[in-house]
């Protein structure tokens, strides 16, 4: 609770798990290193870690970490050595990974498993689940744990490490299912398919949300980060030669036309979507049964009233996904190709509009409704994400339009520091004031982590609300667009507020 107000945990606001406690920094030498277990001694303290987040530590190695406690365990958040090098995770070697001093540690090959969830403790990393009459504990951090619940059916994807079986890592950072490390690839862009999610660079062939491709032009030096699954390479990131960074920014530069039949690709001055490109659906809104899933190959087979259709998707949006659920999807057609809207392709949201950037002063803060008006305009955000602003302070923010508002994506002050959502410090003891907050006067109170089950009454991610059912009583609980976008009318829920 942010005063009055009860706000969704972080998942979906940045950051990793930031549920307890504020983030704090240790500066030190590392003692030991245990990837297996997921552990690693700092200055004579241990830290919790998922093993990617560990696999270029060595002991003796200086480091700053950041890191949060978590119950009775302290988890890293980033680490960064004493050479600059930050060993966040997402950054996954094949084979041998160095730890405890050198030792290799064999790392096997990514599996899928269905199961029941016996027990779940995002605090101590750990979850035990039931398939096939035999039961198995998974380990993994608590943004990645803290989205499952005692007797949910689940599809995994897990990894082992030596003996321990860990999550691959949707919610520790990166983007995707880990199956391969991210690599990088520079040249020239000789072919767009926008349509078909696919970009060839460098005689290579890549895999893409269209709206990771909508401003790349064919001819265009681009430097691109990827990463392999199966037998497929997913594009992270793309970046042309003036510095800018294609994410999965949907809306802008998608001009409406024709797309031409028997067009391998887009030619140049069609290529990006423009005048004479292909033609962007609105967004819709979608209840159906999974009929299979295929997150490597970015494809999904929904039915609905009686037919069956394709959905596209990149892997981490599609990983959340399993046969015979009953899912509320939302989607655009490029061309003729369905495509998932955006929570997994990169930016903070469903894509409704493209990222834009504000720069001015911050002329009122109101902390309990997550609102923050700068340069006369109000936007929408977190609480976490606007704890540290105070006004009169020029900031320079970049918001995505969802519906009639504008949410934040992250905001960075005039001394260079970036707000995306990390939590606890800055949200002292006090009384909500009507009309936003005055520098100087006291912020709203800021409550310990609660769980909650219940049935969604109404969902409205476009204004960040959520109505539900507890016990025979009705409560509402904010949340960002991206929190609020998995949630659907009648749904069963477990949350954290």
């Amino acid at each position: 609770a942010f005063g009055n107000n009860n706000w969704l945990l972080s998942e979906g606001i940045g950051g990793a798990g930031i549920e307890q406690g504020a983030t704090e920094t240790i500066t030190g030498t590392i003692s030991r290193v245990s990837p297996e277990q997921g552990t690693v001694e700092i200055s004579n303290r241990t830290f919790m870690a998922h093993p990617l987040q560990l696999q270029r530590l060595e002991e003796g190695q200086q480091v700053r970490a950041r890191y949060q406690t978590r119950g009775d365990n302290a988890w890293l958040q980033s680490i960064e050595t004493g050479m600059g090098g930050a060993g966040q995770a997402g950054e996954e070697q094949r084979g041998t990974m160095q730890g405890s001093a050198g030792a290799g540690m064999q790392q096997g090959q990514p599996q899928t498993l269905q199961g029941q969830i016996t027990s779940v403790s995002p605090e101590s990393g750990t979850m035990t689940v039931t398939t096939e009459g035999r039961t198995m504990t998974l380990r993994g951090t608590p943004t990645q744990l803290q989205r499952f619940s005692k007797n949910q059916q689940a599809t995994l994807q897990y990894r082992t490490y030596g003996s321990t079986a860990w999550l691959l890592p949707e919610g520790m950072g990166g983007a995707g299912t880990g199956a391969g490390r991210a690599q990088t690839v520079s040249g020239t862009v000789t072919r767009i398919n926008a349509e078909q999610g696919t970009v060839t660079i460098s005689n290579r062939t890549f895999n893409a949300h269209p709206a990771q491709l909508q401003q790349l032009r064919e001819g265009q030096s681009v430097s691109a980060t990827y990463q392999t699954l199966g037998n497929n390479n997913w594009l992270q990131n793309v970046q042309g030669p003036q510095g800018g960074m294609q994410q999965g920014q949907g809306g802008a530069g998608m001009q409406q036309g024709d797309m031409h039949q028997g067009q391998p690709g887009t030619e140049q001055g069609q290529a990006g979507m423009q005048q004479g490109g292909m033609q962007q659906a609105p967004t819709q809104t979608l209840r159906a049964q999974v009929v299979s899933v295929t997150p490597s190959s970015g494809t999904m087979t929904v039915s609905t009233e009686g037919r069956t259709m394709t959905v596209r998707g990149t892997p981490t949006q599609l990983q959340r996904f399993r046969r015979n659920q009953q899912a509320t999807l939302q989607y655009r057609t490029y061309g003729s190709t369905t495509w998932l809207v955006g929570e997994g392709i990169g930016g903070a949201g469903s894509a409704e509009g493209r990222a834009q950037t504000v720069t001015g002063s911050v002329a009122q803060i109101d902390r309990e409704q997550g609102t923050v008006v700068i340069s006369n305009r109000t936007f929408s955000a977190h609480p976490e994400q606007i704890q540290q602003l105070q006004e009169g302070q020029s900031v320079t923010a970049t918001y995505q339009a969802f519906g009639n508002n504008n949410w934040l994506q992250s905001v960075q002050g005039s001394q260079g520091d970036m707000q995306q959502g990390q939590g606890g410090s800055g949200m002292q003891p006090g009384c909500p004031q009507p009309g936003g907050m005055q520098r100087g006067q006291a912020e709203p109170q800021q409550q310990g982590t609660q769980t909650l089950r219940g049935q969604v009454v109404n969902t409205n991610p476009n204004a960040g609300t959520m109505t539900l059912s507890v016990n025979g009583r009705t409560m509402m609980i904010r949340g960002t667009p991206t929190q609020l976008e998995r949630y659907s009318k009648n749904q069963q829920a477990t949350l954290q507020y």
